[in-house]
């Protein structure tokens, strides 16, 4: 919800602060910008201190932000507090997967992480309608300290729960343990990053991340600005994509699994589910220029969300059934690495296209590209000699 909001309200601010489509576009990626540069130290305070209390603080500061992007008053301080924003987020994901590893164990890992995975777009779902019926009725800003008050809702709710509160001192399962592991060595290996996999693996990273951040950031102006759509409407019809998003990440990997039975393969299932998914998601795209309809167009959209989601969850699942497993933990921190740069970029080039590059129309093609792409070298280099299903 505190990452969705901006790009909800985001026509609203642009408004209020006289922003250019390019500074729009900056101030979403200053996020991602901020994310990034710390994600490493997130990890790292995961693992010095209880990740409980990490999540605690970050929690807290990341709801706090919120709030006070309500406080901004021009290009700059929304800059500031957007870059905030990322740092405050960081420790999440290491915090989450090292708390599930810790509860659930290796056999039920991955479904857990799948169902931890879902919080995002239903989160995302949610705060259309909260933070668009909120700022409809009493203005933007109070849109984000009302999403920011749910926010403090769940740091209370996660202090009194105490989950997780042991998790430094107990023996704890990393991801590494918490997957099948092949080879002796769990070391940084450039080698193992250049393989086709790996490499197929990190374009796939990229189209998915390019598409979500995407959506996550300009669909909804687009939506407002092009179609005529109210905040109020908008922000109510932003939610079916969030809600086919979450169906694809919570049941992608029981498809490719159930799917690799059936072929007598795991990585064929795998490689049958990304490259159909990823390529149902382009035609979506691509298909929207052409669209004027509001109801078609965020059909077409929602498609394109569900079928990214439900293809996105298995890129990881593609490292560990390679065989590149043994390095692990350099190349699913590279693959993150890769996403994150893409968040980056997308809603800063988005913005650069739609004001001097030919507007939304060149945006979603470019967008449609770089998902098709993925599924392109998908087709062409991932190979399929990983170990059989059982």
């Amino acid at each position: 919800m505190d990452r969705a909001v901006f790009g909800v309200l985001a026509p609203l601010v642009q408004k209020d602060l006289a922003l250019s489509s390019s500074q729009l576009g900056l101030a979403f990626s200053l996020f991602f910008i901020g994310y990034t540069a710390s994600v490493m130290v997130g990890g790292w305070l995961v693992d010095r201190f209880s990740a409980h209390r990490v999540l605690l603080i970050s929690m807290t500061c990341w709801s706090i932000l919120c709030g006070l992007t309500a406080a901004v008053w021009g290009f700059a301080s929304l800059l500031v507090v957007r870059s905030l924003f990322g740092i405050a987020e960081s420790p999440w994901q290491p915090g989450a997967s090292k708390i599930l590893a810790k509860l659930f164990g290796r056999e039920r890992f991955a479904s857990a992480y799948g169902l931890q995975g879902a919080g995002n777009p239903i989160g995302a779902a949610l705060s259309g309608p909260i933070a668009g019926l909120s700022a409809a009725a009493f203005g933007w800003r109070i849109g984000f300290v009302v999403v920011a008050s749910f926010g403090i809702l769940w740091v209370i709710a996660w202090l009194i729960s105490g989950i997780g509160r042991d998790s430094k001192t107990q023996p704890e399962k990393t991801i590494e343990s918490a997957m099948p592991v092949d080879g002796r060595g769990t070391g940084f290996s450039w080698r193992s990053l250049a393989s086709p996999t790996v490499v197929a693996s990190a374009l796939c990273m990229m189209g998915t991340t390019y598409l979500l951040t995407f959506f996550l950031t300009w669909f909804p102006s687009y939506l407002s600005s092009q179609l005529g759509l109210s905040l109020k409407l908008m922000s109510v019809v932003v939610v079916l994509p969030w809600i086919l998003g979450a169906c694809g990440i919570a049941i992608g990997g029981l498809v490719s699994d159930w799917l690799g039975r059936k072929l007598g393969n795991v990585m064929r299932g795998r490689k049958t589910v990304l490259i159909t998914c990823l390529s149902g998601a382009a035609l979506g795209v691509v298909a929207l220029p052409f669209v004027r309809s509001p109801v078609i167009s965020m059909i077409l959209m929602s498609l394109s969300l569900g079928l990214n989601y439900l293809a996105g969850g298995n890129i990881f699942a593609l490292i560990v059934d390679s065989g590149e497993s043994k390095h692990l933990g350099s190349v699913i921190s590279t693959l993150v690495m890769i996403g994150n740069l893409c968040g980056i970029a997308a809603p800063y080039v988005t913005g650069l296209l739609i004001q001097y590059g030919g507007g939304y129309a060149v945006a979603f093609l470019v967008t449609a590209a770089l998902v098709s792409g993925s599924a392109l070298a998908i087709a062409l280099l991932l190979r399929e000699q990983a170990r059989p299903s059982a």
